[in-house]
């Protein structure tokens, strides 16, 4: 949500779309919510409607694969940059992992001018090379995981000046506990969007904060339409492996607003769980989906919209929410954003990354992650084994847990 973050992130979060082609990857190092995050059930116990219970506090039994795509949505057209505007794609998908390479932060950055590298090692200085050596738990076109059904699908929509894959560790922690994960990159919202069409690079445009209202969600029906389309493409990856008839949304700050605006819009929405949202408009108090609430007491970004979107949360007629109000949580406290940001360009009073007054980044992304993977199983795949580690407050120190859910 802030402009100098804007300017800092972008050589960082450049969006590496390489059209529809397979890339590859794979990687092994643990990424913060793998084990310690809320509880110590044990893997694999059945639970009473007979399906295979998974710890939400422990990465899933299932291998990720990432892929990135980029689609043109040929109905509308954006003045900033002159053409038809781009929808890149990052997709997270329970996978076997045959087949895949490591996910190096440079597959996931992408191609650009030689010139942004060298003013990105200027930036990060002594944090730069092991930056570009960071491999995440994704790998990068590995075969996916065929099961007797096909998968629940989420949405995922970034923030304001931020880029698709500003969340990452939740949406590779998601896909392994067998869900699809797809994040777009919302054109002229996103720090920069790669077209690999034509090797030009779209910077962010200040004034899409007011555009974008309307057309993020915009973006959300097209993805969805493009999955449609993927899920029948004979041949395709992901023919008929995506069950777009559950589906869930989340977003963080801008894209926590995004998912607020989108779920009343769409049918095909099911449960939401906006992140840190910024909020600006009236929410429909008829609104009865699931609803997942994350907020941080200690947000220095977005921190005066906390008090009406608790209200918000309050006030809607859905019978089944949960409110986590993390105590000592920033506003990119349950995103990859520190790992990402600059070190020391923004103050740790706005971003939350470091002070004995926040909460370890390492923690609140995998309270964040076990809570959301619990929630996501209880209501778009209909696994009511998750519902009482859901419902249950494994951290009352670090968390306050509301819940109305009937």
């Amino acid at each position: 949500m802030v402009w100098l973050a804007a300017l800092l992130i972008l050589v960082l979060v450049v969006c590496g779309c390489e059209g529809n082609d397979d890339d590859d990857d794979a990687g092994d190092d643990d990424v913060a919510g793998d084990d310690d995050a809320a509880g110590d059930d044990d893997s694999g116990d059945d639970d009473d409607q007979g399906d295979p219970f998974y710890p939400p506090d422990q990465l899933g039994p299932y291998a990720v694969g990432v892929t990135t795509m980029c689609f043109v949505d040929e109905s509308r057209y954006e003045i900033w940059g002159n053409r038809k505007r781009l929808v890149p794609l990052e997709i997270w998908y329970p996978s076997t992992g045959a087949g895949g390479r490591p996910n190096l932060m440079p597959e996931m950055i992408g191609m650009m001018p030689e010139a942004v590298w060298g003013i990105m090692e200027l930036l990060y200085g002594d944090n730069f090379e092991p930056l570009m050596a960071y491999v995440t738990d994704a790998l990068r076109e590995a075969e996916i995981q065929v099961a007797a059904e096909p998968w629940p699908v989420i949405f995922f929509s970034h923030g304001l000046n931020a880029v698709r894959f500003q969340n990452f560790t939740m949406c590779e922690y998601l896909a392994s506990h067998g869900f699809i994960v797809a994040a777009p990159d919302h054109y002229g919202n996103a720090i920069f969007t790669n077209d690999p069409f034509s090797e030009d690079v779209i910077l962010v445009n200040p004034t899409t904060v007011v555009t974008s209202f309307i057309d993020t969600v915009t973006d959300i029906g097209f993805v969805y339409d493009r999955l449609a389309e993927l899920n029948v493409e004979p041949g395709g990856r992901f023919e008929g492996l995506l069950d777009l008839s559950r589906c869930g949304m989340t977003g963080h700050s801008y894209g926590g607003m995004t998912t607020l605006n989108a779920a009343p819009q769409y049918d095909f929405i099911d449960a939401i769980a906006p992140l840190n949202p910024a909020y600006v408009g009236v929410f429909p108090e008829d609104f009865d989906k699931p609803f997942f609430l994350v907020q941080g007491r200690k947000d220095g970004v977005v921190g005066f919209f906390v008090p009406d979107v608790e209200i918000l949360w309050n006030e809607n007629e859905s019978t089944q929410k949960i409110y986590l109000d993390m105590y000592r949580a920033g506003h990119y406290s349950v995103t990859d954003a520190c790992l990402l940001l600059p070190p020391g360009m923004i103050p740790d009073s706005a971003t939350g990354c470091s002070g004995d007054e926040f909460i370890d980044g390492e923690l609140a992304n995998a309270l964040n992650a076990a809570y959301l993977t619990a929630f996501f199983k209880t209501t778009i795949a209909d696994e009511q084994g998750y519902v009482d580690y859901m419902l249950t407050n494994h951290a009352p120190e670090e968390i306050d847990l509301k819940l109305i859910w009937q």
